[in-house]
């Protein structure tokens, strides 16, 4: 079983490439839409992927 700690420093990972990806074609000259489509396709997964690990966190709330 993954650990909170583990799945936490996963999706932050993934959200950070998704950010360098989406900042990068924000940043470039791609004139190309079927590139702009593939890329954010790839920073789009990686979001996913990483909502995936957020889901997976066990949240534990202490009895009152």
């Amino acid at each position: 079983m993954t650990s909170n700690i583990e799945l936490r420093n996963s999706a932050n990972t993934k959200l950070t490439y998704a950010r360098a990806i989406i900042n990068t074609i924000l940043n470039s000259a791609i004139l190309d839409n079927e590139d702009i489509e593939n890329t954010l396709e790839a920073a789009l997964k990686l979001i996913e992927k990483a909502n995936d690990n957020v889901a997976q966190i066990n949240i534990e709330v202490p009895n009152a």
